[in-house]
């Protein structure tokens, strides 16, 4: 469903909006990756949950990269498959 996706995007972009929000001098200076799941809730009649995991990765001194990758299941012919979005981006000190 391409609700699912536009969601799965929205969460991704309001993840990445909060690291941006961090100052510089607070990212992590090692890599660093955090999980959190965003509880399940009726979406056109399918119940879908998320899974968000957020990484910083120590670049150098001036660099930071992130990712944001949300991912969910879905049943489809009696299987269940993971689709998942990405962003990435890089974070510089100002």
């Amino acid at each position: 469903c391409r609700i699912i996706l536009r969601l799965a995007q929205h969460r991704a972009e309001m993840e990445m909006r909060a690291v941006r929000d961090i100052p510089f001098a607070n990212l992590p200076v090692t890599d660093n990756t955090f999980t959190y799941t965003v509880p399940p809730r009726s979406i056109r009649g399918l119940n879908v949950g998320y899974t968000v995991t957020r990484t910083i990765r120590y670049l150098d001194a001036q660099n930071r990269e992130v990712t944001i990758l949300v991912s969910w299941n879905r049943l489809e012919n009696k299987q269940i498959r993971t689709y998942s979005h990405r962003e990435i981006t890089i974070v510089r000190q100002k």
